[in-house]
């Protein structure tokens, strides 16, 4: 969830990322509202209290967590984790908010390749290229990001999902300051 938000911003590591409380509640919300509903209960787990060891480890300092290992093959990892739980709310009626931004800060990732800064991102991912040509159209077409099947199967055809890509595509490119973004997906989730 914050390896590509926050390399968009301009951190390097994940405890600096977390550190900064736009983010960590970002995160928060996103566990809380679209991912725990998604999940089975596990006997013996607190969820509440494993949501607070997740952000209190990824915020420790101790551990250098590099953003840019932590976006190595993104177009693997977020088909894994990232995606089923879009579809799975997609099906529920849920809230998709967090991760639709998510998605199209990728897009925006994969096209530009580097932070608010303008300094290059470490980009490694063997569908690399690729994303790039597809984010590279988002111009003429705000849906061909999406069009890459073996990461995003057939999201696009969900009408819920592309209406909202489609409004956060348009917001992310006319104003790439990912922490705007993020302050405005929490200020409308309340």
């Amino acid at each position: 969830m914050l390896g590509i938000l926050g390399s968009i911003y301009g951190y390097e590591t994940i405890d600096e990322c977390v550190s900064d409380e736009l983010f960590a509640t970002f995160l928060r919300k996103f566990m809380d509202r679209e991912a725990t509903p998604v999940l089975d209960a596990v006997e013996g787990i607190d969820l509440e209290a494993y949501k607070d060891i997740l952000i209190e480890r990824f915020g420790n300092p101790n551990v250098k967590d590099k953003l840019s290992r932590i976006c190595l093959e993104s177009s693997s990892k977020l088909p894994t984790f990232l995606i089923p739980t879009i579809t799975e709310n997609l099906d529920r009626g849920g809230r998709i908010e967090c991760a639709v931004l998510v998605i199209a800060a990728w897009c925006l990732y994969s096209d530009k390749g580097v932070n608010r800064h303008d300094r290059k991102l470490d980009i490694v991912d063997e569908k690399k290229e690729a994303l790039h040509e597809a984010a590279k159209l988002t111009g003429k077409d705000k849906l061909a990001f999406l069009k890459l099947t073996p990461v995003f199967g057939d999201l696009i055809q969900n009408e819920r999902f592309t209406k909202l890509y489609s409004e956060m595509i348009d917001t992310v490119c006319q104003n790439p300051d990912i922490s705007l973004q993020t302050q405005r997906i929490l200020s409308e989730s309340e």
